[in-house]
């Protein structure tokens, strides 16, 4: 008979019990959702990364559309909304502007050429006197959380170069 009641006391002490079961069961639901949360934090960071990188190859697509005819840099201007102008570097602009539109959220662009007064280099017989900036904007609000006020979600991208 000691034999028995030992046992049963062993028995009981050897298992876990719910009260520890359940500590358990909420630390690790905790961590999941930690976890869960720094996963959703990921793919919005990996979106705005993607997108800002598209804008550079944007800002780059139009560099060098404008590299390749440098006699006529002055007829890529045009503003963000849009007004293009008619003339040898229209169908490049239009073809930038409608790819902006379509590959980024909200994208938008614009260019300004103005005259170089710092220095005119010549480069292999091609005068370098225009200074162009062009701008890439478009909406990065989905990676950002949204704020009381202005629009956290807008980027712009301004690159500036010597034609």
């Amino acid at each position: 008979m000691l034999k028995s009641i030992a046992h049963s006391r062993r028995a009981s002490a050897e298992g876990f019990s719910l009260l520890e079961v359940l500590i358990t069961m909420v630390v690790v639901a905790l961590g999941l959702l930690g976890v869960a949360g720094m996963q959703v934090s990921a793919i919005k960071l990996a979106d705005a990364a993607d997108v800002r990188s598209k804008g550079v190859v944007f800002v780059n697509d139009i560099v060098e559309r404008i590299l390749a005819n440098p006699n006529n840099a002055d007829s890529y201007a045009v503003s963000l909304s849009g007004a293009l102008t008619s003339g040898p570097a229209s169908a490049d602009v239009t073809a930038w502007k409608a790819a902006l539109a379509l590959r980024l959220p909200l994208g938008q662009g614009s260019i300004s050429v103005a005259d170089d007064t710092s220095s005119c280099v010549n480069d292999l017989s091609v005068p370098k006197c225009k200074l162009v900036t062009i701008v890439v904007q478009w909406d990065e609000s989905r990676a950002k959380r949204s704020a009381i006020g202005a629009n956290p979600g807008l980027v712009t991208f301004t690159s500036t170069i010597r034609v």
